[in-house]
């Protein structure tokens, strides 16, 4: 295809690829050190917080020591043994935090003698004494910690205040670029015609793209289950066969490389129906939804034979859908249910309709582990979960699915949950 495009324009391009390229890099640098900082800054407060800790534990020894010798009673000695052995591994940890840091070594170093010290000070004065000069020590190791908060502070803020100046410099510097572009461009407009040619053009290569696209899709796809399937079944031999030459340790990472291998091929599947999706055309015919999701309800609950589910549906009627779609979508929020209720000795789940003027809802309502409010905003998105792997098996692909196939319906979804009290989803969908 002839390339109609000034080579001035092309080099401003080129330029400005270049530009975007450098903010980037420049942007990711400062992420990195930021992320660095913070992690440091972190660590100097944990160490901070041992820090009270062990003053907090060297009050206690200290009332333990009195209540002794005020009342006698061997409850604190044995609590004072208690106090001594936690301290000295508080110090212990103290010592493992700031390896990396000779001063602090120094002053940690010290703290045992001194600890010993108090320790064997029988004298209520001499104990003070030796309270003080721990605490003076200690004081030093937190000194330091806030020292070096500071001074990264400072490190980022000033590495901030560079950023930004290269940022603001780069995006001056593009955006006149950018001008000088929209100028040559403008200047050198071709006619109607051309315009509209390149447009025909540029659609048909869309279209090729697309389908090239979608054939290195099934390509890769294949290319990952090939070596997915090898690692399932060597492992899976080397359990069969090789057992009695394993350890219990060796069998269950086997089962884990298997688990994942399995996960990964179910990630593969789900990552293709998504981009898949965007593709396919809707098919709207009036169909059964109670059918529908009655007959789905009853192959997902037919897996769950060793369950307790109270399953309810209410009156769901019929809706001009995509029904090859919308099977997906109610799939996956009735599966959910099932699965976030596992834990319920009885999950209730429920589904039903609502109608507005110009629009269809439904709902799907389980008693299961729910979620926090204040993540909702990860719930549609791809690989966000909100649990862990090995409390709920999922791929977080579920969910952005349901999404892409709501919206395709001119429709929208939400959801609304309590840790540990369940969850309800809602989706509407326009009327045609």
């Amino acid at each position: 295809m002839k390339l109609y495009i000034n080579r001035k324009i092309l080099l401003g391009l080129i330029i400005s690829i270049a530009i975007i390229g450098g903010l980037g890099i420049l942007s990711y640098r400062y992420f990195l050190s930021l992320t660095a900082a913070t992690q440091w800054s972190s660590h100097a407060r944990q160490v901070i917080q041992n820090v009270e800790e062990v003053r907090s534990k060297l009050i206690i020894i200290e009332n333990s020591k009195r209540g002794h010798s005020i009342t006698g009673e061997e409850s604190y000695v044995k609590a004072v043994s208690a106090g001594i052995s936690n301290l000295n591994s508080l110090v212990s940890d103290l010592e493992t935090a700031t390896k990396d840091n000779s001063i602090q070594q120094e002053n940690i170093k010290k703290l045992p003698s001194l600890i010993s010290a108090y320790v064997n000070e029988t004298t209520l004065a001499g104990r003070n004494r030796e309270l003080e000069k721990i605490q003076r020590q200690l004081d030093q190791v937190k000194e330091e910690e806030q020292s070096l908060i500071l001074t990264r502070s400072l490190n980022v803020q000033k590495g901030f205040y560079r950023f930004v100046s290269a940022f603001i410099g780069l995006i001056l510097v593009t955006l006149a670029v950018l001008l000088a572009l929209v100028w040559l461009i403008n200047s050198n407009t071709r006619s109607r015609s051309i315009a509209e040619e390149r447009l025909r053009e540029a659609q048909l290569e869309t279209k090729k793209i697309n389908e090239d696209l979608e054939a290195f899709s099934y390509s890769v796809s294949h290319d990952l289950r090939a070596p997915l399937r090898s690692i399932n079944g060597y492992s899976q031999i080397l359990i069969e066969d090789y057992a009695a030459k394993l350890d219990d340790e060796g069998i269950r990472i086997l089962n884990v490389v298997i688990t994942n291998a399995k996960r990964m091929g179910q990630l593969i599947d789900d990552l293709l129906e998504f981009s898949r999706l965007g593709r396919k055309e809707l098919n709207r015919t009036v169909t059964d939804v109670n059918e529908q999701v009655r007959t789905i309800a009853a192959e997902l609950l037919e897996r769950e034979t060793d369950r307790k589910i109270d399953f309810k549906m209410q009156p769901l009627g019929t809706a001009k859908i995509d029904s090859t779609m919308m099977r997906q979508v109610w799939i996956n929020l009735i599966g959910n249910a099932i699965k976030y209720s596992k834990n319920n000795d009885v999950a209730t789940i429920e589904v039903g309709r609502s109608d507005e003027k110009g629009k269809i809802s439904f709902y799907v309502k389980d008693n299961g582990a729910g979620f926090d409010m204040a993540y909702v905003d990860k719930l549609f998105g791809v690989f966000q979960r909100l649990h862990k792997n090995n409390e709920f098996e999922g791929t977080g692909v579920g969910l952005a699915l349901v999404k892409r196939i709501v919206e395709r319906h001119n429709g929208k979804i939400w959801a609304e949950g309590k840790v540990g009290e369940g969850a309800t989803f809602y989706f509407t969908l326009l009327v045609d």
